[in-house]
């Protein structure tokens, strides 16, 4: 049996999902049901945006990380 599973932040009442071919004249059971653990790869991604965009205005303009020189101290 072949399944997919995806996870999405709704931020409408619409949802579309994109179905592989072979599930194509197939019957099939969709079901919705919220997220237990919210803490997920997009969630976190947003909530680390949110973080960057509070502090990004204290940086210069020009600011460049640069990993060598953090291990240097």
């Amino acid at each position: 049996m072949q399944a997919l599973h995806q996870i999405k932040h709704i931020d409408n009442t619409l949802i579309t999902l994109k179905l592989p071919r072979n599930f194509l004249k197939r019957t099939v059971e969709i079901t919705v049901a919220p997220v237990a653990n919210t803490d997920t790869a997009c969630l976190k991604k947003r909530r680390l945006q949110k973080i960057f965009d509070s502090v990004s205005h204290h940086l210069p303009r020009n600011y460049r990380f640069d990993r060598e020189e953090i291990h240097e101290r």
